[in-house]
């Protein structure tokens, strides 16, 4: 059944249907395929983009202030740091200790394996009708004109997080994250009507005003008209509302001198709209082995994360036509290593390198493409000449991404923590990123 745009189909729907010039004489109307590349490579990207940008790191669960008990048997803290902002160290709660708090990530996110998605990186080219059924886009002359579309993608994403963790015991915590989420996607088409087989005589010899052109008294659907030969679509679109809930357990397995081990599984259930980018549209269970260390007189705090992160279930994305894709989210493998530094007694600065593989991602590629046409145009003679231009495909391959991120934890007083942070790439132009992200939070602790 055909479904009316979200986040996801906005840009594709533009595509999902041939796309008709106005009629420029009584006997011509220009008719454009409608490019399943485009279609099938928008509805790709964005359906990786939402399952990059939704689970994106949102902080740690890992409280600023940790317990151990003594020989008495009385809590005194395990570590002089905060701990670190965005990865997880192997210490936990201690019993009846309450860690809650918001923090809320900004990220506007700017390239997609590469490509730059306000940068008019993604480029769709629509081919001529075969009016005469022979196979080819070169006879008669005008089926080698093309219309060549660009789409600039301005996409923002604020999430905010609930928090709240609690010690069951000195070494078991469980915790659960509430997000709210806002999505803003500003989308632009840039729509050219490149003459390739009617460059020399526009009109094909046998007309009086030009094939193909943009015209007024016809003007095309979700395209406002700039001039003859180019129209652009613009969309400004908003959505907000619950993201996916995660519930988290952390279980400490070791913890003698200054090494500690732990194991942890969250849980990410389907709870926002995927189709707006706001949840991922499966569940998620990812487990991590965590080892952290307290040196220098428990002042520096190195600490290491790896897991893997399993995804359950997929969803379906309907175009308007009725054409629609099976959408699966991938698995991932995570490492994370870094250190948080205690600086003073009342401030922490913490640095983490991320790095994420999603297996089997669907992603796209912006392909060199030859495009045929009789450069002749006249009715006496073929002359075939060659154009070639870029064109995104969706592929399905392994994207690997990282980023680097770096934070501090002030203690502004009693168990009250303010957290901020950056992130942003390094090492490779794969995956969905955003030139700087911000990270800011608050907890509490008794």
């Amino acid at each position: 059944m055909a479904q009316e745009n979200s986040l996801v189909t906005e840009v594709a729907n533009f595509y999902a249907s041939d796309f008709f010039v106005s009629p420029n004489s009584g006997n011509h109307e220009g008719h454009f395929n409608n490019n399943l590349f485009a279609t099938s490579s928008l509805v790709t990207v964005m359906t990786s983009i939402a399952s990059q940008a939704t689970t994106y790191p949102i902080g740690s669960s890992s409280g600023g202030f940790t317990y151990v008990r003594n020989a008495q048997g009385l809590p005194v803290p395990a570590s002089e740091t905060y701990g670190p902002v965005l990865a997880e160290r192997a210490l936990t709660l201690g019993k009846g200790n309450l860690n809650f708090g918001l923090s809320v990530i900004h990220a506007s996110f700017d390239d997609f394996q590469g490509l730059s998605l306000d940068g008019g990186d993604l480029d769709f080219v629509l081919t001529h009708f075969d009016v005469n059924s022979d196979g080819d886009t070169t006879i008669p002359d005008f089926e080698g004109d093309v219309i060549d579309t660009k789409v600039f993608l301005d996409l923002n994403r604020t999430e905010s997080v609930f928090f709240f963790n609690y010690g069951i015991t000195d070494r078991l915590d469980l915790g659960i994250v509430l997000p709210f989420v806002q999505v803003d996607l500003e989308s632009t088409v840039d729509v050219h009507i490149t003459r390739l087989g009617t460059a020399v005589d526009p009109t094909g010899g046998n007309q009086t005003t030009p094939f193909h052109g943009f015209q007024t008294a016809f003007p095309p659907p979700r395209c406002t008209i700039i001039d003859e030969l180019n129209c652009r679509e613009f969309v400004d679109s908003s959505e907000s509302g619950i993201g996916d809930v995660i519930l988290r357990g952390k279980i400490n397995v070791y913890n003698k001198n200054i090494t500690a081990l732990a194991a942890s599984l969250d849980v990410r259930l389907p709870t926002g709209d995927e189709e707006d980018l706001l949840g991922l549209g499966a569940t998620q269970a990812a487990a991590q082995f965590i080892g952290s260390w307290n040196l220098a007189n428990d002042r520096i705090s190195p600490h290491f994360n790896a897991g893997y992160t399993a995804t359950f279930g997929d969803y379906t994305v309907t175009l308007v036509t009725g054409a629609s894709t099976l959408v699966e989210p991938p698995d991932e493998a995570n490492l994370t290593v870094g250190t948080d530094f205690s600086i003073t007694e009342r401030l922490t600065l913490a640095a983490d390198l991320i790095g994420r593989r999603f297996f089997d991602a669907g992603t796209a590629v912006s392909v060199p493409t030859v495009f045929e046409f009789d450069s002749d145009n006249t009715v006496a003679g073929i002359q075939l000449d060659q154009v070639v231009l870029p064109q995104v495909n969706p592929i399905v391959e392994d994207i690997d991404s990282y980023l680097a991120a770096f934070g501090a934890k002030i203690h502004v007083g009693k168990k009250i923590l303010l957290n901020a942070s950056i992130l942003a790439p390094f090492g490779s132009d794969d995956g969905l990123q955003d030139d700087l992200s911000f990270f800011i939070g608050i907890d509490f602790n008794r």
